[in-house]
């Protein structure tokens, strides 16, 4: 497997993190309960920042190597390249909102608020499943290694300010919520294998 798909599916592993987190939120404010805002606006803060500016860009030199070589992507390698366009603008109406919210700037109505989040929370995941489902492989199977070497020289590589090798200071209350679900996940997993 190429190390560029390696790498956007690593990326894409902790997307998942951060919509999972986000899910949990939602559902608390769907139950009619007060969610974290300011966790949300941190993933959002997050989202519409490094995957939008660096993960969605790298992932934009493959899908287009790929419509070059193959006439038959031309498609779904369309569509994705729009759903980071419409997924861009779609989290930066959410963090926006969600803004406004924590510095008590908007009024908005839950259902308004709830259908932003949970449209892009979908959109996103969606985008991601037709990513790894229909665009990497057909990628894998199309590019070459002259194809992989030459796209892997024009990403512009750049340390993730959550996942990467220091935390941020802005997110480390985000990274330490990840901890939180991932040790919870741990242990609903080990009470399911001894169950």
């Amino acid at each position: 497997m190429s190390e560029v798909i390696k790498r956007l599916n690593a990326e894409h592993r902790n997307i998942v993190k951060l919509l999972d987190l986000l899910d949990e939120e939602l559902a608390t404010f769907h139950a009619g309960d007060q969610p974290n805002f300011e966790l949300m606006l941190d993933v959002m803060d997050y989202l519409t920042h490094y995957p939008d500016t660096f993960h969605h860009p790298k992932e934009d030199l493959v899908f287009n190597r790929l419509r070059q070589l193959d006439s038959g992507s031309h498609h779904v390698v369309d569509k994705q390249l729009k759903e980071h366009e419409s997924l861009a603008r779609e989290g930066i109406e959410f963090r926006n909102a969600l803004r406004g919210m924590v510095n008590d700037e908007a009024l908005m109505l839950r259902d308004t608020l709830e259908h932003l989040g949970t449209r892009y929370a979908e959109s996103l995941r969606n985008h991601l499943y037709t990513e790894e489902a229909q665009v990497f492989p057909r990628a894998l199977n199309v590019l070459r290694s002259d194809d992989w070497n030459e796209i892997d020289e024009r990403i512009s590589h750049r340390d993730d300010p959550l996942f990467g090798e220091a935390v941020a200071v802005e997110f480390q209350d985000l990274f330490e919520e990840i901890l939180r679900l991932e040790k919870d996940i741990s242990e609903q997993d080990a009470t399911a294998d001894t169950a």
